[in-house]
């Protein structure tokens, strides 16, 4: 049995959002900065501006929460993010891997004993081949000239796993498909069949399924101011303290000012950050197993008798 399935991984970049969700500002004073050309270049310029924004939520909640005082509000360029770096680009998978088990039986023999007594045969041995399949696509471009990759475990049949790696191209939309034939070897078994029983043995071959979703994420460092002091000295928190606690940040907040999901970010440590800035799926198709089944006709017994082995 050969067998080779196209799959197709879809990649979808995360869209620009505004700096503001449509309420209005307290004061005149309090609107954002537009953050000049050449700014942390390494950071794009809709992410600083997410992170000025989340600046002002977190400036503006303190002053309404009465943790800082109207001395200690910012305004203008003070909202900029400090110390902004992108540190690396990553795969993350969601927890949502969905599989499947499939079992096709792809040999029979059949062995009689027609005397009164015991009687041993020797099944042949048997191999099978299979072509896994697996396709990453990136079709979004995050206009980043750079790689990256993952891994993610599939089952096989039984309690065994299979470790296989998604690789992507963030730089431009393209596909690739990865094929590994491999073969499944039986080896040939000793079978026992009592006086007047048929024995009917079973190669079977287990093939697997899995689907599952991805985010892309750039991981940022940064500090994001939320007060001045009475000598002009900006205080920060990290921007992974800023989006993972919503201690500091509440979901009110976050959600009257910020027009992306929070869920778009997740909190690495106290100054990291991933940002999602794309998403997409893969599909896996591969050899999970060969066993040899001994069913007994004469009493309608069954059992697995040997486990195949990939060559």
């Amino acid at each position: 049995m050969k067998k080779v399935i196209k799959l197709m991984l879809g990649v979808v970049g995360a869209t620009s959002v505004g700096l503001f969700k449509g309420e209005s500002v307290a004061c005149a004073d309090d609107s954002l900065p537009q953050i000049g050309e050449g700014y942390l270049k390494s950071v794009n310029q809709s992410t600083i501006d997410r992170m000025s924004t989340m600046a002002y939520a977190l400036s503006y909640q303190m002053y309404q929460w009465g943790d800082i005082g109207v001395n200690e509000r910012l305004t203008g360029n003070e909202y900029n993010p400090k110390n902004v770096s992108s540190q690396s680009y990553s795969v993350g998978v969601n927890s949502d891997m969905g599989t499947k088990q499939t079992s096709k039986t792809v040999n029979t023999s059949v062995f009689h004993n027609q005397t009164n007594q015991d009687q041993t045969f020797t099944t042949p041995s048997y191999t099978e081949t299979y072509i896994d399949s697996l396709t990453t696509s990136t079709t979004h471009s995050a206009g980043i000239s750079t790689s990256a990759s993952t891994e993610i475990s599939v089952p096989m049949f039984g309690s065994a796993s299979m470790g296989l790696e998604l690789s992507y191209n963030f730089s431009t939309t393209t596909s690739h498909t990865r094929e590994t034939q491999k073969g499944w070897t039986v080896p040939g078994q000793a079978i026992n069949v009592r006086p007047g029983h048929t024995v009917e043995v079973n190669w079977v071959f287990y093939t697997g399924e899995a689907t599952g979703s991805v985010d892309l994420q750039e991981r940022i460092r940064a500090d994001i101011p939320y007060k001045k002091d009475s000598a002009g000295r900006i205080h920060t928190y990290g921007l992974g303290t800023v989006v993972g606690d919503r201690q500091v940040l509440s979901d009110s907040y976050w959600d009257r000012y910020i027009t992306e999901s929070r869920n778009n970010w997740k909190k690495v440590d106290a100054n990291v950050a991933g940002q999602k800035i794309g998403a997409g799926t893969y599909r896996v198709d591969y050899g999970s197993g060969f066993v040899l089944e001994a069913f007994d006709r004469t009493t309608g017994t069954k059992e697995i008798i040997a486990t195949g082995y990939r060559i």
